[in-house]
């Protein structure tokens, strides 16, 4: 790099900076969360459970992070819009998982999760500017019963791509209303709290690729965590 170069570099803005850095190193710098769905996506007692995404692109990818204490969970969407192939992590023991699919159009995307008669919560986001998954973290993993305020990890991954969206989602089977903080790297996308469980989606950027264990600061009551990770290319 020149030395002219260096100095126009050191004199822009941070942000600036940082899109010049990432664009170096090859990394895409436009992967992000451009939608999430509505906060209050639960029901205690039915079969079915929407959670909506308004507006959607076609071509952009979606993430939801789900539980069905019944069992017996399926997942569809608006025909026409994110109707398309929904992949779906088998359940841990407490029925909680993620689902995965691309926008099929653009619109309002109504997403719908059925099971047998029980708990019903579905969380989810629309990401931007990806190619695709990078790597499917294993199933949702229990974590263990935690005391309020005590940190819990995501389980672990090992991206491919340099830039990847690093996503972990929770979901609290004690059912208590807390609230958790993103660890550190992360920001908190969407929460579910309001009339449910306990359920949340973070998401990262990880600059260069290799092995990564998003984490959570701790909830601010007690709870057992469930949680998954996946990431997105640029």
């Amino acid at each position: 790099m020149s030395i002219l170069l260096s100095i126009i570099l050191a004199i822009l803005p941070i942000n600036l900076q940082e899109v010049v850095a990432r664009y170096n190193r090859g990394v895409a710098p436009t992967i992000s969360v451009v939608h999430n769905s509505a906060t209050n996506c639960h029901t205690a007692s039915g079969t079915s459970q929407t959670c909506v995404i308004n507006p959607i692109t076609s071509g952009n990818k979606l993430f939801f992070t789900m539980h069905a204490s019944a069992g017996g969970q399926a997942v569809s969407g608006t025909a026409a819009i994110c109707d398309g192939t929904w992949t779906l992590d088998t359940p841990d023991a407490a029925g909680v998982f993620s689902a995965t699919s691309t926008a099929t159009g653009s619109g309002s995307c109504t997403v719908t999760l059925t099971g047998t008669l029980g708990f019903l919560d579905l969380l989810g986001v629309e990401i931007g500017s990806s190619t695709g998954i990078d790597v499917r973290g294993s199933t949702y993993v229990n974590q263990g019963f935690k005391t309020a305020n005590t940190a819990f990890n995501c389980p672990a991954i090992t991206t491919a791509t340099n830039g990847d969206m690093v996503i972990c989602g929770y979901y609290d089977t004690d059912g208590n209303n807390g609230t958790a903080t993103a660890g550190s790297g992360f920001t908190i996308a969407v929460v579910g709290d309001s009339g449910g469980p306990n359920i949340r989606i973070e998401t990262g950027i990880q600059t260069s690729a290799g092995s990564i264990t998003p984490t959570w600061a701790g909830n601010t009551t007690n709870s057992t965590p469930n949680s998954g990770t996946i990431s997105y290319k640029p």
